[in-house]
């Protein structure tokens, strides 16, 4: 679980480090959430093929 705090962190609020994490994704909520790692990764996928 520690190796995918930072990378889900980043993804769902752009910095690397702040609260905790497990309190942020409880009020941020699921959808937002989801939406946010779902996008991080479009683009981590589209940068690979640059």
């Amino acid at each position: 679980m520690r190796m995918i705090m930072k990378p889900v962190r980043l993804a769902v609020t752009g910095n690397p480090s702040g609260p905790s994490l497990y309190h942020l994704l409880e009020v941020m909520g699921k959808e937002k959430v989801m939406g946010r790692i779902e996008r991080a990764m479009v683009i981590l996928s589209d940068e690979k093929t640059i």
